[in-house]
């Protein structure tokens, strides 16, 4: 059975990782055969390209350029007439919106991936797609597949949780070697994810030993602004020697500081969809201090131990209190890391995904129009 993945964005994250592992973890699902389209050529077509995947570059997405979108949909009909795929899944609700059209015309199934939430925020912008349901909606954790219910109630949903199984390149050593308690973050430089309560958090406790390393790209120009003014601030609070922002890193320099760091700290502002960056964490059996709002939540809940401390969000002096507990008290810290090594469920086992992932293509594939 052929499948497309249809994916439009230019950045590189969370979707990004997921589409190479659909590629990599290809061997638990052998009956599909993955076909890329993405309308940019940059990290992840080369990745794939790298690994031999099919890949297909369309025109990027200007939903306002009418003469853009017909070239677009022009493309992707081309795309479907050479490769007959079954079904057809795009990801996130732009993606399928852009889609929809050719599909329905080449009587393509589809499907929609959804990887975001806080959809009832932005309610008015997709108001289409209540005329432009797919066949099936994947949604990438319970808490999106909630949102989705109460948004959409109409909508065929199911929770598939990211394939993603240690990395070969994993190892038990790591390469920072401090004294100090080490803290991490990693992710991009926006406000939803919390950076800035980590700074003001540190500044309550700037006391104590500790160094907080900051890994993330800065794409935009929100987000370089967005990271200078958290650089400004630590200066201000008098702790810009213990924070340091080491830029992107490749995925095995991210575990190298994973294996190093004491504490992983993500207290997301807004609910995380499902955060790979705290599986990724909890196989480097790193303690996660975070926010008990989506992804976090549900994932360290899914645990049988205690593999972390959840926080409210927007709560700063509850995070600097929860962090003063983990540089203080080695004794805590060092039970949690025990209780991730003897009880860590993961719960994006590939084999589980891919397969479930198959059961959901086969199920659309076989729907009667």
């Amino acid at each position: 059975m052929k499948v497309i993945y249809f994916w439009t964005g230019a950045w590189y994250g969370g979707v990004e990782k997921l589409i190479i592992n659909l590629f990599d973890y290809r061997s638990f699902s052998p009956d599909i055969e993955p076909i890329f389209v993405l309308c940019h050529k940059g990290m992840l077509s080369d990745a794939l390209e790298k690994r031999g995947a099919t890949v297909e570059i369309v025109s990027e997405l200007q939903p306002n350029k009418p003469f853009a979108m017909v070239l677009l949909w022009f493309q992707l009909w081309k795309v479907i007439r050479k490769h007959h795929p079954s079904v057809w899944v795009s990801h996130e609700i732009d993606c399928h919106l852009a889609a929809w059209f050719v599909e329905r015309i080449t009587s393509v199934k589809s499907v929609m991936w959804i990887h975001s939430s806080g959809f009832l925020l932005r309610k008015p912008i997709y108001k289409k797609l209540v005329s432009r349901k797919p066949d099936r909606t994947i949604c990438a954790s319970n808490h999106v597949q909630k949102e989705v219910n109460e948004l959409w109630p109409d909508l065929k949903t199911d929770c598939l949780y990211y394939p993603y199984a240690k990395p070969q390149f994993y190892t038990e050593g790591g390469i920072l070697g401090r004294k100090e308690v080490t803290l991490l973050y990693i992710g991009r430089m926006v406000a939803y994810k919390g950076l800035a309560d980590i700074i003001e958090a540190l500044g309550k406790i700037r006391h104590l030993p500790f160094h907080f390393i900051a890994v993330g790209d800065s794409q935009k120009e929100v987000e370089k602004d967005y990271l200078n003014a958290n650089k400004k601030r630590a200066e201000t609070l008098g702790i810009a020697d213990k924070v340091e922002s080491v830029g992107y890193k490749a995925p095995e320099q991210v575990f190298d500081y994973l294996l190093s760091a004491d504490v992983f700290v993500h207290p997301n502002k807004l609910p995380e969809p499902f955060g790979l960056v705290f599986i990724e964490a909890l196989f480097a059996r790193c303690p996660i201090v975070a926010t008990n709002i989506g992804g976090a939540k549900e994932i360290l809940g899914l645990q049988p131990l205690k593999m972390g401390d959840l926080v409210p969000p927007n709560d700063v002096d509850a995070l600097a209190d929860v962090l003063r507990k983990y540089i203080k008290d080695e004794a805590y810290r060092l039970q949690i890391a025990q209780n991730i090594k003897e009880g860590f469920v993961n719960i994006c086992d590939p084999s589980v995904s891919m397969q479930k992932l198959s059961r959901i293509l086969h199920t659309i594939k076989n729907k009667q129009n």
